[in-house]
């Protein structure tokens, strides 16, 4: 278990910082530098800000309605996706991230939480001297709806922060494929996982 660290990393920062001095965190296998967290408020900015866009949405359809049934049946349709979104916000609990490095160990620990969960230990990633942080990126293809049903589809680009060993083989330690400024925060979280960990970073 961690420390009291443990219920409170995530109002410590700003909400997203990478770390690489002093913040250190002490679980029962040993001492965890910090290099990376995201507070689960952060993560969840994306989920309020639709929400309120849904909503805005709803509220201008209001002044077209002149019947009291149908702004009534309007009302209840926006409370009970209003009551669904944040029964599904509540419930994800991998909104807030920490990475941290025990260098005694040589391992690499990504844990994740909810706004209403625990941090959680995700995957635990065995490292060597010989090993080294790169870069890679990859491309998914989804599909998509237009608001008049056509089918398209649309290209998500993921930044996936990898450990790769001498042998060829590679390890994704953590993945981003934000709208804002991606690739350098993926580029900042490895360089940061490199500098604790004392291995190369290739771009």
């Amino acid at each position: 278990m961690v420390d009291d660290t443990d219920e409170m990393w995530w109002l410590k920062g700003e909400g997203e910082s990478t770390e690489g001095e002093g913040e250190t965190d002490i679980q029962g296998s040993g001492i965890y530098v910090t290099a990376y967290s995201k507070s689960p408020f952060l993560g969840a900015l994306p989920w309020i800000s639709g929400m309120a866009f849904a909503t805005l949405l709803v509220l201008g359809q209001l002044p077209a309605i002149s019947s009291t049934v149908e702004a009534i049946g309007l009302g209840c349709l926006a409370l009970f996706f209003l009551f669904v979104f944040s029964a599904v916000l509540l419930s994800n609990d991998e909104l807030g991230v920490r990475i941290s490095v025990n260098t005694e160990e040589s391992l690499i620990d990504v844990a994740h939480r909810g706004l209403m969960t625990e941090l959680k230990s995700k995957s635990r990633i065995k490292y060597g001297s010989s090993d080294h942080i790169q870069l890679d990126i990859r491309r998914e293809v989804t599909e998509t709806r237009d608001s008049d049903g056509s089918r398209g589809t649309a290209v998500e680009v993921w930044h996936d922060i990898q450990l790769r060993r001498p042998n060829g083989s590679r390890k994704t330690i953590f993945s981003t494929n934000g709208p804002f400024a991606s690739r350098r925060r993926a580029v900042r979280i490895g360089k940061s996982i490199a500098r604790i960990t004392g291995l190369d970073y290739l771009s």
